[in-house]
């Protein structure tokens, strides 16, 4: 992917939690999360929106309640600007290492969902 295209992209991410109004990120009324909203099942992603809304305000405590991948998302960013600034094999092979734990995260992390969702049913 383009740097200035990677780097856009989290931007305007970064811009749209920032002015996204707090009740409407916290609201009970309703899920952002698609998946949820059809099947009823918290996705792997669920309470990543609030996760970083708190990691951003510093309340890492209620972040890791939300969704506890949210720390591995500041390694990632730091991961792929080094990679940017100075490819080297080491930063690519930890930078690998870490998209693999995440992806192993997020398929841990549905697992348990899926069966904390079909247990209470």
């Amino acid at each position: 992917m383009n740097r200035f295209l990677k780097y856009a992209i989290l931007l305007l991410l970064i811009g749209l939690l920032i002015i996204i109004p707090e009740r409407l990120i916290f609201s009970d009324d309703h899920s952002l999360c698609i998946f949820r909203n059809l099947t009823g099942i918290k996705c792997p992603l669920c309470g990543m929106t609030r996760a970083c809304y708190l990691m951003f305000n510093l309340e890492f405590k209620s972040a890791l309640a939300f969704n506890p991948l949210v720390f591995l998302l500041p390694l990632l960013l730091l991961l792929e600007i080094l990679n940017d600034i100075n490819k080297t094999p080491f930063i690519s092979r930890i930078r690998k290492i870490s998209w693999i734990a995440i992806v192993v995260g997020l398929l841990a992390l549905f697992i348990l969902r899926l069966f904390e969702f079909f247990s209470n049913n």
